[in-house]
Order: C-alpha cells, then sequence, then structure tokens
C-alpha cells in the first residue's frame, strides 16, 4: 500500500468519533487540543451532522473557518457559540434553513473584527445585520446576500460606507432598487470591488449606469433577469468596455 494512503492517527481518530460519537462525553471533547478540535468538527460539518452540544465543545477562539452550509438546521444555540469564534475569517451559511433569530448572528458577528468572507445566501439576513457588517466588520472582503430578501437599500448603503475593501459582492434576487445603488455607490465599499451580481432585483438603466461610472474596477457583472433594464444599459456597457481597455471579463445581462 503506498504511504500516501496509510490512515494517520489522527485520522483515525477523527473516524473513530465519526462512527462512536455517542460514546464520547462533552466534557472529555472541551479538552482536545484545539487542531483535534477543529479535524472532528470539520469532519462533521461536511457530513451535515452537528448537535448543538457537540458544535459548542468544538468551538474555541482560534477557529478561522466555519462551514455550516452542509447543515439541514442551523440553530440559536449554533449561533451563540460562534461567540467564542472571535478571530473567525470565513463563515459559510449558504442556503441553510435558519432556525435562529437573526440579532443573535448580528452579536456575534459584532466581535468578529477580522471576518473577511461571509455567505449567507437563502438566509434570513437584513438590513440589521447589515448595519453591524458595516460599523464592525470593516475588514470584509467577500459576501453572498443572494435570495435574501430582507436586504434592501438601507442596508446596502450602510455596508458600503463603512466596508472599504469589498471586493466580491452578490445582491441577487434582494429588494435593492437604483436608491440602493445610488447610497452605495457614495461610500468607500465600491472602489475594490471587482465582481457584483444584481441579477433578479429592482434596478433600471439609472442603477446599471450609476455602478459603471463608480465601480472603476469591475471584472465581473451579472444584472440579468432585471425587467426594467432597457437597451441604454447595453449601450452604457459598451462605452464602458471601450473605456476601461475591456477590463470586463464576464457579462450576463437581459435588456427589455
Amino acid at each position: 500500500m503506498p504511504q500516501d494512503r496509510i490512515p494517520t492517527l489522527l485520522d483515525i481518530i477523527v473516524t473513530s468519533h465519526w462512527y462512536h460519537s455517542s460514546g464520547w462525553q462533552i466534557p472529555t471533547l472541551k479538552t482536545l487540543p484545539k487542531h483535534l478540535k477543529d479535524k472532528i468538527r470539520r469532519s462533521h460539518l461536511k457530513r451535515g451532522h452537528m448537535p448543538n452540544e457537540l458544535f459548542d465543545a468544538l468551538t474555541h477562539e482560534q477557529v478561522r473557518d466555519v462551514d455550516l452550509s452542509s447543515c439541514e438546521v442551523v440553530t440559536d444555540p449554533m449561533v451563540l457559540s460562534l461567540h467564542r469564534a472571535r478571530g473567525l475569517r470565513r463563515l459559510d451559511l449558504n442556503n441553510v434553513r435558519c432556525q435562529f433569530d437573526i440579532k443573535n448572528l448580528s452579536n456575534a458577528l459584532s466581535d468578529m473584527w477580522g471576518l473577511r468572507t461571509l455567505f449567507l445566501r437563502r438566509s434570513n439576513a437584513d438590513d440589521s445585520l447589515l448595519r453591524v457588517l458595516g460599523k464592525f466588520c470593516i475588514h470584509l472582503e467577500e459576501i453572498d446576500l443572494g435570495y435574501c430578501v430582507g436586504v434592501g437599500d438601507t442596508g446596502i448603503g450602510l455596508l458600503g460606507e463603512g466596508c472599504a475593501k469589498l471586493k466580491s459582492l452578490n445582491f441577487s434576487s434582494t429588494s435593492i432598487t437604483d436608491l440602493g445603488i445610488q447610497i452605495f455607490v457614495q461610500g468607500e465599499g465600491r472602489k475594490c470591488v471587482t465582481e457584483l451580481r444584481v441579477d433578479g432585483c429592482g434596478l433600471t438603466d439609472d442603477g446599471i449606469q450609476l455602478i459603471l461610472m463608480f465601480c472603476p474596477n469591475l471584472h465581473i457583472l451579472i444584472f440579468h433577469n432585471c425587467p426594467l433594464v432597457t437597451d441604454d444599459s447595453r449601450i452604457a456597457l459598451e462605452e464602458y468596455r471601450i473605456q476601461n481597455e475591456m477590463s470586463l471579463l464576464q457579462l450576463s445581462w437581459t435588456v427589455y
């Protein structure tokens, strides 16, 4: 058998925990070294199986990445456990069934000053959460808010005002309008944006032209399924591509 296929002692311990997790006591798990906690936590999360007590026992202050996207349901106890992970850099809650109060998530995020990536697609995120992000998570670079209907003009304005390092934004099928774009491009967040999705939103040609005028580093712009957009946006796109020497690498749009 090749050497690289021989399981390590750590792999054996993690596998043993998965198959015999009922035999492990929570107090015992809390005493494990942090790197072992991380291995066990990731293994359970990939399988979408993470009881609240287990997640709490395996979460600590040096956790940098938490991916809950494979969990069917995320509850308040799990969100409250995130308070301990103040050094978190990446949090993925995409497409989970949210059985938690958005205020609890907001409170947890308010302590995560170093957060860089936040995925909340199809969650219960709203403008109140974006207010927290704009105030406390000022190093945020990537955020996915697709299909979060509670996100509107006020929220993205606050995000753009407080987060000056934003690079990749997904606002698809949210409740934003031209007004939100107008507020957003007045903030510092517009300067570094390279990827922006606003497909399925209620934008008009005015909103698209504001994006093209005030987001100078765009490489990806997606705005299909915006029924209020006309051929004027296509013309504005052509002008932008000429002026910026084809800086846009990916485009997706529909004109009506």
